[in-house]
Order: C-alpha cells, then structure tokens, then sequence
C-alpha cells in the first residue's frame, strides 16, 4: 500500500519513506501499467494526428512510428485523412479532433 500512496499522494508518509521508494521505482525504471490506469478510471490521454497524402510512402511510415510511440506511452492515437482544400475546413477537423479529446 505505501507505493501505491505514494504514486497517488495519498496516506501519511514520512518524507524520508516518499523518498525511499521513488529511487526504488526509478531505479527498477518502473512505469504504471497503461491499461491498469484506463480499468483504474484515469484519464485516456489522445493525440490526434490530421494526414492529407494516404498514398505517400513517408506518411505510412510516419503513421506506423506515431502509432508504435503513442502505445508504448499509453495514449491512445486519433487519426484523421482530410481533403480539406481551405484553411477553415482543415481547421474544422482540428476542432473535430480537440472535441475528441486529442
């Protein structure tokens, strides 16, 4: 129980007890469970990502590397492809996205 009051600030520790156990879990480079916190109820955090070129070669590659790095973080990734011609209807996808939760 102190390691969990001490990753959600809870509990009476002494300092010195805060402070023994965030060198443990910095020096085990231990990181919270992504998919324990969304059971937990905490917040999905998103990106969201607005691609205008499907058949490029770099945007796959890039939309492979975003995906891989948004999971291994524990966001969740948002992608959008767009044909918008104006600036106002590209900006209309961002507000999508943002609305979403991005």
């Amino acid at each position: 129980m102190t390691v969990s009051n001490v990753f959600n600030g809870k509990g009476k520790l002494a300092e010195a007890t805060r402070e023994r156990v965030m060198q443990a879990i910095e020096a085990l480079g231990y990181r919270p469970d992504p998919m324990g916190l969304r059971l937990k109820g905490a917040a999905i955090a998103r990106i969201g990502f607005i691609h205008f070129d499907v058949e490029s070669m770099f945007i796959s590659g890039a939309i492979a590397a975003i995906t891989v790095a948004a999971a291994e973080r524990g966001l969740q990734l948002l992608i959008r492809r767009s044909k918008a011609v104006s600036r106002q209807e590209a900006l209309a996808l961002a507000g999508e996205l943002v609305r979403a939760g991005a």
